[in-house]
């Protein structure tokens, strides 16, 4: 029986068959094992379901879940933090990677500070996995996709905006620096965070602002 906190790891996928093995092998390849791997399938069209289901038939910590319609990233990590078992959650995208000793070395910070929230900083790496740059964490800032914390505090702090699919991290985030909830930021990489054409990021860009600029006048005004 695996020791130490239970962690789960949350999963929204949509389309990404390309990169999805990788997300995977990352995730059960971690040197903290007591883990559950919680994966929202968002109704995707490529070979992103027959993927997840023989990783969920060879390996018992991975759970699968198929959506028949899309419902959005947000939703998705709404609705899986609400059911997991572990006391604390970690986000991941099915696109990008983790160090193997992340989920080990960010749980270290956030059971031996008195903290509630932590990320890590990013590698930067292209479509074919080649380093770019490093992108550096700091305290209630992005990079968000390596965010761990406490289930009890997501929840408290309040789910994801579903509306604002392209900057529901933006949001969140604000929430809980106006929460003051303590938060670490561990300056190793320990995080892959993979740029391509069809990310959100890139693809959605003109959303992504537009919905940001609206987050941060709502919370200005607020």
């Amino acid at each position: 029986m695996p020791d130490g906190t239970l962690v789960s790891i949350l999963m929204p996928v949509r389309n990404c068959d390309k990169f999805l093995v990788e997300a995977l092998d990352s995730c059960i390849n971690q040197s903290h094992h007591n883990l559950e791997i919680l994966v929202y399938n968002d109704a995707s069209d490529d070979r992103t379901a027959a993927i997840l289901d023989r990783y969920e038939a060879d390996n018992d910590r991975i759970h699968v879940e198929h959506g028949t319609s899309r419902r959005g990233a947000p939703w998705a990590w709404n609705h899986m933090a609400e059911y997991a078992n572990g006391s604390v959650i970690a986000w991941m995208a099915g696109d990008d990677i983790n160090d193997s000793r992340r989920i080990e070395l960010q749980l270290h910070a956030l059971e031996n500070n008195v903290i509630q929230a932590c990320t890590c900083s990013l590698t930067m790496i292209d479509e074919k996995g080649k380093p770019t740059a490093i992108g550096k964490s700091r305290p209630y800032l992005p990079p968000t996709p390596s965010l761990m914390v406490y289930q009890k505090t997501f929840m408290k702090i309040g789910p994801l905006d579903t509306e604002m699919e392209y900057a529901h991290d933006i949001d969140w985030f604000i929430r809980a620096m106006k929460a003051s909830i303590g938060w670490g930021a561990i300056e190793d990489p320990l995080y892959y965070y993979r740029t391509h054409p069809g990310q959100v990021s890139v693809a959605h860009k003109k959303e992504q602002k537009a919905q940001g600029d609206i987050i941060r006048s709502r919370h200005s005004n607020g």
